[in-house]
């Protein structure tokens, strides 16, 4: 905090860019440290590594999913979780996850998802992002398989672009 209050100068404003300059180098020592810590995989992909020895057709491994909407979960990646599901045909309730991300990725078949009370007609190859805070439910009637990531930390790695309030 004092490196801080030492780079405000005269300036207008330079305590705003004294903050900024502050906050980016304790995030890249917070990068550098992380960096340095030997990682271990998550159960998730322990498990995956132990059960599946070469790629794996999704398509494929969701037909035999039982019924009921329940996920096979696939892997862990930081915060964001991938999941499978075989698309039953009596639909979901709607839900809302306040801070929480998710993409669905139609892998076959197809079903409605309804967002915020409107229709969105998916298919096989078909993304939908929903930005947490958003109302969302599936219709009945649906059949096939996709593919859902959800994630918590709404902000992006460096380098990439956020989809967050484009959709």
């Amino acid at each position: 905090m004092e490196e801080m209050m030492r780079l405000q100068g005269d300036a207008p404003f330079g305590w705003m860019l004294s903050l900024q300059t502050w906050l980016s180098k304790r995030a890249a020592a917070r990068r550098t440290r992380n960096a340095a810590m030997p990682r271990r995989p998550s159960p998730a992909a322990d498990r995956w590594e132990r059960t599946h020895t070469g790629a794996q057709h999704l398509a494929d491994r969701a037909a035999e999913l039982a019924g009921g909407w329940r996920p096979d979960p696939l892997a862990r990646i930081g915060d964001a979780r991938l999941r499978l599901f075989r698309v039953d045909d009596r639909g979901l309730p709607a839900e809302r996850h306040p801070d929480l991300d998710e993409a669905v990725l139609m892998l076959e078949g197809e079903m409605t998802l309804e967002l915020d009370g409107r229709a969105v007609a998916l298919r096989a190859g078909d993304f939908q992002f929903i930005a947490a805070g958003r109302v969302h439910a599936i219709r009945p009637g649906g059949v096939g398989a996709f593919l859902s990531i959800k994630a918590t930390d709404p902000t992006p790695p460096a380098g990439l672009i956020s989809v967050r309030g484009l959709v």
